[in-house]
């Protein structure tokens, strides 16, 4: 249902002639299918990613924790869903203004609006960081469903798991930012890295460790190696954009 609502608020505009986007006027360009799914394919990576992840945890928790695991991971993901929707927000929010600015060279314009968005994320991710670390106990409650061994575990659990939000909102902005200037291989990569790769690595090497905090500490190792690569590829981009402004 939920879906259908919003395809319904999606699709409106499209069908109203009134609208510069309606799907009567103008002609269809078939040379633009391939292009527009390549670079809109790092959100089809992040999907495949939320899969993998889910997958993969779930065999993580019941191998070391067993069902309760699976219950107190899946509580805390539903939680987290809610800032990590704000985080995709902000980034789709930028979206249209950096890719309009980038077209037209307005680079000054683009840092611009990439440094409020690094400031709006920030202050995010520290208030998120501190609900959920703070406020973990009340938050999962609503999930737990009373079971006391899944509550403990979930407590503890969202303290590890509440450092995420330092880093993936910076992801995303990252990812949002290369979709949008049409640059999709490093948003792929970035996708990848976060959802998939470091996801992977974590969990195969962090439990070994650390054993069931090393599970709850997979995502945020993956959001800051994520980070550290979408950073060095910004600043890369950063110096692209200083020699293309000369041309």
């Amino acid at each position: 249902m939920s879906y259908s609502i919003a395809i319904l608020v999606v699709i409106m505009p499209l069908l109203k002639k009134s609208t510069v986007v309606n799907i009567f006027k103008g002609n269809f360009d078939k040379s633009t299918i391939w292009p527009v799914i390549y670079n809109g394919s790092s959100e089809g990576v992040t999907a495949i990613a939320i899969a993998t992840t889910a997958y993969v945890f779930n065999m993580a928790f019941m191998k070391i924790a067993g069902e309760i695991g699976i219950a107190a991971f899946t509580s805390i993901s539903y939680i987290s869903q809610f800032g990590t929707l704000i985080m995709f927000g902000i980034s789709d929010g930028i979206g249209l203004i950096v890719s309009y600015n980038y077209g037209y060279k307005e680079f000054g314009r683009v840092e611009e609006v990439l440094k409020i968005s690094y400031k709006v994320t920030l202050s995010v991710g520290i208030f998120l960081f501190f609900v959920l670390f703070l406020f973990g106990k009340n938050l999962v409650g609503m999930f737990a469903g009373g079971n006391k061994d899944v509550l403990d575990m979930a407590i503890e659990g969202s303290k590890i798991y509440a450092c995420t939000f330092f880093f993936n909102g910076f992801n995303i902005v990252y990812s949002g930012y290369f979709t949008a200037i049409g640059k999709a291989k490093e948003s792929i990569v970035i996708s990848a890295c976060r959802g998939i790769v470091f996801i992977i690595i974590g969990i195969f090497i962090l439990p070994m460790i650390l054993n069931l905090n090393g599970v709850w500490l997979t995502i945020p190792f993956a959001e800051l190696m994520t980070f550290l690569v979408g950073t060095k590829m910004m600043n890369i981009n950063k110096f692209t954009k200083k020699v293309e402004a000369l041309v």
